[in-house]
């Protein structure tokens, strides 16, 4: 496996370079409570109270799951194994303090998947399993890596804070809105659509970098300058992929501010991506030596949540626009999505309901000189499809769901989705983003429609159960009934998949 470091050098490193920032957190720790991020998958920690010295809490979790997948079947002498199941285990040992003015966090994972398919590529990546392998080469993977190490600082008069090192955008510094429908739908809805850490998948995303901002009452600022690490489907996640550069300015004007129950967010993103990699995922079918991209990215999102007699209703909506430059092409795109809601909270189960819509721009030509496909950046590509069936990319998807409370301990979930491109003229694209430094994988890959206009239908339901404080157990299954993009490529319309997976939490 290609690693920078070795095993031993990234352990020492980490433990020596935690120790000190924590002893010198330590030593210049004052009074009243400061931010912080918690590491990949804490809950937030009891914070000290003003004039406590500080507080150092730690993170031990471990998250096993089992994955099958029936893909659809692949043309004769294409793929031989689009039916598998595979196993992986991620381990994380974390460490935090939160001082008056300094924070600092780390955190090291291990991660082994074993049983992944051989072959499951042909045409493109045959589900998740055949990313892992592809990458790893081997039908199996593993990586012992440092997926967080970073010192903070705030001053508590002007609310001015900044943090740099390896970072987790996941782990956000932003004060919740002090609603809890609001955060939810941030968190499920909103957070990662661009630039994500990719938690479902086993070695996420980690950002090598600096960021901080100013948060005085209902209004936060933030400015982050920062290189994606590998990871994702890439077991050698301990690699900084310094030829993509990654700028981005957030405005949020918590519920109040100014608007009542409602979260308002302004954003842009520069991004820049010169890796010498040979894939290109667009439909001009040319082959480059090196990526050649610089996009800016603008756009606005909202957040509600209006309690009534009858339970509580909520809205988002999401929109960005894209210019700059796509290879020998300049790139104009757009993306938006919306969707609406009601939770009978008196009913019994607490059903709520939502529907909902997005759309991605496509390229309507590919010799107009112009490229016209929205390019999500760096996603957390769940937030768009739980299947990771399709990105964000030329694609029309409108959805309705169902989640239900049963028992105080047990989540359900379920919804239906009616998925198609935004031009037949386009590619039905998957991925998640730059995974590595360089080779034939971009991130994200695009198949060929064959001027077929629908994906599919999307019928999924996942089961969240937690039978102890400590411990969670969800299960999820997925199956997609293919319409012309997929009966053009394959040799029937019928994906399953479903997964099993255990958390345990210290």
């Amino acid at each position: 496996m290609a690693a920078s470091w070795s095993l031993r050098a990234v352990v020492a490193g980490a433990v020596c370079g935690l120790a000190a920032c924590l002893q010198g957190a330590v030593a210049q720790a004052q009074g009243t409570e400061p931010p912080g991020i918690d590491p990949p998958g804490a809950t937030t920690p009891v914070l000290p109270s003003s004039g406590a010295a500080g507080e150092t809490t730690f993170l031990v979790e471990n998250m096993t799951r089992a994955e099958m997948w029936r893909y659809f079947q692949p043309p004769p002498n294409a793929a031989t194994h689009p039916d598998y199941t595979f196993f992986g285990n991620r381990s994380t040992l974390g460490a935090s303090y939160r001082g008056s003015r300094w924070s600092a966090h780390g955190a090291l994972q291990y991660v082994r998947l074993e049983s992944l398919p051989a072959g499951a590529i042909g045409p493109g990546l045959l589900g998740t399993g055949a990313a892992y392998y592809f990458q790893a080469s081997g039908t199996f993977s593993y990586q012992f890596y440092l997926r967080r190490l970073s010192l903070g600082w705030r001053h508590a008069g002007s609310g001015v804070w900044v943090e740099g090192g390896r970072l987790s955008r996941a782990a956000s510094t932003e004060t919740p809105s002090g609603d809890v429908t609001i955060d939810r739908l941030v968190g499920t809805d909103l957070n990662g659509r661009l630039l994500g850490d990719m938690e479902w998948s086993f070695y996420q995303r980690a950002w090598d970098g600096v960021r901080g901002g100013v948060r005085r009452g209902g209004l936060a600022a933030t400015v982050t300058a920062a290189f994606p690490t590998q990871g994702t489907f890439e077991e050698s996640a301990n690699l900084t992929v310094d030829r993509v550069r990654v700028a981005a300015a957030e405005l949020t004007l918590q519920p109040g501010t100014p608007v009542r129950r409602t979260r308002v967010q302004l954003f842009g993103i520069g991004y820049d991506d010169t890796r010498p990699v040979t894939a290109r995922p667009d439909n001009s079918g040319h082959e480059p030596r090196r990526a050649d991209i610089r996009v800016w990215t603008a756009g606005a999102s909202v957040a509600g949540a209006y309690p009534s007699r009858w339970g509580v209703s909520d809205v988002v909506g999401w929109a960005a626009g894209q210019s700059g430059a796509w290879y020998e092409l300049s790139h104009r795109a757009m993306a938006a999505t919306g969707a609406g809601g009601h939770r009978f909270t008196r009913l019994p189960w607490r059903p709520w309901l939502r529907v909902g819509t997005a759309y991605a721009s496509g390229d309507s030509s590919a010799t107009d000189g112009r490229h016209g496909t929205f390019f999500p950046l760096l996603p957390s590509s769940d937030r768009v499809s739980r299947l990771n069936a399709y990105a964000l990319m030329n694609v029309v998807d409108r959805w309705a769901g169902l989640e239900i409370q049963p028992h105080r301990a047990v989540d359900v979930m379920a919804s239906v989705r009616r998925v198609s491109l935004a031009s037949t003229a386009d590619r039905w694209y998957q991925g998640s983003g730059a995974t590595l430094r360089l080779g034939n994988y971009f991130g994200f890959q695009g198949r060929n429609g064959r001027d077929g206009s629908s994906i599919g239908t999307v019928v999924d339901g996942m089961v969240t159960w937690r039978p102890a404080r400590s411990w969670t157990i969800r299960g999820f299954a997925g199956r997609i009934h293919g319409g012309d993009v997929v009966t053009r490529l394959f040799r029937d319309d019928r994906l399953v998949t479903a997964w099993l997976e255990s958390t345990l939490h210290f």
